[in-house]
Parts: C-alpha cells; structure tokens; sequence
C-alpha cells in the first residue's frame, strides 16, 4: 500500500513539476535499500607468547556450543615468523547471518603434523548494519535530508515560476 501510494504521488509529483519520475524512484531505492538487514562480520582476535615447532592456525565454528564445527578459514593462517615472540592474529567471518549467534574454536597445527584443538570456546553475534555499512540512524537522516533538500528546490522553483510569471 505504501508503495503504490509512493508512486502514485511521484507519477502525481513528475506532471505537475518538472522533475523526472525517476529522482523520486531512486529516493525510494535508497530508502527500501537501507532497509535490508545486513549482518556485520565478526572478526576473531587471539594471540601467542611463543609459538616453537607451530606451522598455523585453523578456526572452526558452529550454530551450536555442543554442536559439530566445520573449518571456517580456507587456507591455513601462518604462525609467527619469529616462534620466540609469539603473534596477534585476528580472522574475519563474514559468512554470517544478522542477529545469529555462533561459537567459534581455535586449531593451532604443529609443524610435526599434531594438531591441537583448544577447548576456549567464544561465542558472538552478528549485529544487523545498514546499506554500505551505514547504520540505520544515518540512512534515515540521509535520506530525510534529500527528501528535505528536494522540497526546497521544488518550493524554490515554484517561487521562480510564480516570480516570472507575474513579471510577464
């Protein structure tokens, strides 16, 4: 209902002014556009004091804490070029759904072959994120300001048009 009343009033808005049907449809656009939930990736961040005879790092996650986890990274993560050192790792999911919860797992692999599962296990949330990242405030705000900024310049032109016609 709200659409066909949208585009009733664009149709309604293009004849009498000189604005294309188009402009009004794009703002619309932007507005169905940001309203589409999109989730915000979750990054997993850990870190080594030392890391002798370690070749990498595979992350695991699951829907469930008990449930089965699959291997999320598609290559290994290598360790550290210094095994002495230790490292700062951080790994992006963004194969997620907004507003799910998921329970990730850490592999370290040994250079050896042996493959060590810790049993930490973290659980996030994939929170919703507006179009291209925005949130949903600033999409609403934008597109309040070019609805408002469309007003003007029609009331401006209307102005215009009063003006020269008075003066003919």
């Amino acid at each position: 209902m709200n659409r066909i009343f949208a585009l009733r009033w664009a149709q309604h808005s293009a004849r009498r002014t000189k604005y294309p049907l188009f402009f009004v449809l794009l703002l619309l656009t932007m507005l169905l556009s940001g309203c589409a939930a999109q989730a915000a990736p979750i990054i997993i961040q850990w870190s080594t004091e030392t890391e002798v005879n370690t070749a990498g790092f595979n992350v695991y996650r699951s829907d469930s804490r008990d449930g089965e986890y699959d291997q999320i990274n598609d290559q290994l993560i290598p360790s550290s070029p210094d095994p002495l050192l230790g490292g700062r790792y951080a790994f992006t999911d963004a194969q997620v759904e907004a507003e799910k919860t998921y329970y990730y797992k850490l592999e370290e692999l040994e250079s050896t072959g042996n493959r060590i599962t810790y049993d930490r296990i973290v659980e996030a949330t994939a929170y919703a994120q507006g179009f291209l990242g925005l949130s949903y405030t600033v999409w609403a705000g934008a597109v309040v300001a070019v609805i408002a900024l469309f007003g003007i310049s029609m009331a401006l032109s209307r102005r215009r048009r009063t003006h020269d016609d008075a003066t003919v």
